[in-house]
């Protein structure tokens, strides 16, 4: 009877051990296991010199094993998932072009030297060339750097 006492010992500590990656206890299930399984060793150990020896060596070639399946639950545990998500950066939708020099918008704030500025269906951040320009004020795509975006009022195209 004692040899299965023993036996149940060592699979509650493997048990343990295997639970340490699943579960967050901050190396708490890893300490427990390690001490039920020196208990079984000892316990082991006590009765006789051979049995000690089996023991030990089962719970030195099944620590391992006791990892590599906690490690195979955490794939599937839903402690594991439910941190994962929101972890990852947000992806990055694809941007359209800016717009050309000569395309012609409207200012929809102030800019100053920033702000933002309508272009056909877009609404995108520019850059004043110089001063002011209030809203609604017509503009004109001067320089495109990257994906700056420079403006000027725009110029009547009747003088």
């Amino acid at each position: 009877m004692t040899f299965v006492k023993i036996a149940g010992l060592l699979v509650v500590a493997l048990g343990l051990i295997s639970l340490e990656p699943v579960i967050p206890s901050f190396g708490l299930l890893s300490v427990l296991g390690m001490t039920l399984g020196a208990a079984a060793v000892y316990t082991a150990f006590s009765l006789d010199s051979a049995a000690g020896w089996a023991t030990l060596a089962a719970g030195v070639a099944g620590m391992p094993l006791a990892y590599y399946l906690g490690f195979r639950l955490m794939r599937r545990s839903p402690l594991v998932h439910r941190d994962r998500m929101g972890t990852g950066a947000p992806a990055r939708l694809p941007q359209p072009p800016p717009p050309v020099p000569g395309t012609r918008g409207t200012a929809r704030t102030r800019l100053r030297p920033m702000g933002m500025a309508q272009f056909a269906d877009r609404t995108i951040e520019v850059a004043a060339q110089a001063g002011v320009i209030e809203p609604g004020t017509p503009v004109e795509v001067v320089e495109v750097q990257r994906r700056r975006v420079l403006v000027r009022p725009a110029r009547d195209e009747e003088g």
